[in-house]
């Protein structure tokens, strides 16, 4: 998220910057200067731009009022740029902005706004509006819900969705916004930053997403946390890994005389081979399919329970439980390498078998 227009602005995966005013007495009668967002797309690295708008409101519901904050959005642009989650609202991105194409005045409410007001779709809602010393009130209909928006956080009170263009009509005119940019991931904040002001905006501040992850990642806590489980994966593939392959040599020993046997009879060695391999595989195919199952049920209904922290926004948003197939993928390499380890071990033995011992120990045994 960036800004564009004086003020201090902020970024998320992007910058914030101001078109510089023509000259000094354009300056006494040009309050701002606005350029078209697209002027962003014009420096390297920056594959999408969007306007963004914060502005106070009021809404009065009826006998009773309550304070807000309003998101002004290109509807069109900003899902281009906006990171969003699945769990932000009951409906994708798309459909919420396709539902505020429906009106000029369409909004998007915050969950618990609707169910503190007893407000449903289809509603009405009347906002008084300010942002930079403007202001200016609006009539608007509720057109649907969502529970989280990016920057947006619930403790902070309630916030809405609305259309950039219809605010700045509603309160006279443009103020100040912020632009978000997507960039490309090869380059650094500091080069779009030098880029952005390249092509003759100024940047008034920003803030990179991708940095903001990589400083959290980096955290010591976080660290220990995942050091830990790596240890603790890699000591139960070893120990499951020796477990089997102990039980394969054990479990041919116990049937020696058994095989002896059915070799005498005529079996031939790949004929054997290929029943043990069976065998073996019908084994590890159903620990890996038991044991995956097993585990996406428990981390679906666990990990959610495991998020903590300190500060006011330390559970927003909260865990999204992501399961790591590409470390799931790892275990089955595992599996397969100790799979073929256990069959190769075991036509070893077949064929350094000896038949009259085995049929010998089988008459002894009788």
């Amino acid at each position: 998220e960036s800004g564009q227009g004086p003020g201090t602005v902020s970024g998320s995966d992007s910058t914030g910057e101001q078109p510089p005013t023509a000259d000094p007495l354009a300056a006494t009668t040009v309050k701002w200067l606005f350029l078209p967002v697209t002027e962003h797309l014009r420096a390297p690295g920056v594959q999408a731009a969007t306007r963004v708008g914060r502005f106070s409101a009021n809404a009065s519901l009826g006998g009773s009022s309550a304070q807000m904050q309003v998101f002004g959005v290109d509807r069109v642009d900003f899902p281009r740029v906006a990171y969003w989650r699945s769990d932000f609202a009951p409906r994708p991105l798309g459909s919420l902005m396709n539902n505020l194409a429906l009106d000029t005045g369409a909004l998007v409410v915050d969950r618990k706004f609707l169910a503190d007001y007893a407000i449903g779709i289809g509603d009405k809602v009347k906002l008084s509006l300010n942002s930079s010393g403007l202001g200016g009130s609006a009539d608007f209909t509720v057109v649907d819900v969502a529970d989280y928006f990016p920057t947006a956080y619930p403790e902070d009170g309630y916030f809405a969705i609305a259309n950039l263009e219809y605010l700045h009509e509603r309160i006279g005119g443009q103020v100040p916004y912020d632009v978000w940019l997507r960039t490309d991931p090869a380059f650094e904040a500091k080069e779009i930053v030098s880029n952005v002001q390249s092509v003759g905006l100024m940047v008034l501040s920003n803030d990179d997403a991708r940095q903001l992850v990589k400083d959290y990642e980096s955290q010591p806590e976080r660290t220990g946390t995942f050091g830990i489980l790596s240890v603790g994966f890699v000591t139960s593939a070893l120990l499951t890994v020796l477990g089997f392959l102990l039980y394969s040599l054990v479990s041919f020993q116990r049937r020696f005389i058994e095989l002896g046997i059915l070799r005498a009879i005529g079996l031939s060695i790949g004929q054997m081979s290929a029943f043990l391999a069976m065998e073996q595989a019908f084994l590890i195919g159903t620990g890996m399919v038991v044991g995956t199952g097993l585990g996406v049920w428990a981390s679906t209904l666990f990990i959610q329970f495991l998020q903590v922290g300190a500060g006011k926004y330390a559970l927003t948003p909260p865990f999204e439980v992501q399961l790591a197939w590409s470390a799931i993928a790892n275990i089955y390499v595992v599996f397969v390498a100790m799979f073929v380890i256990a069959v190769g071990g075991m036509m070893l033995m077949l064929v350094r078998m000896r038949i009259f011992q085995a049929v010998k120990l089988g008459e002894t045994a009788g």
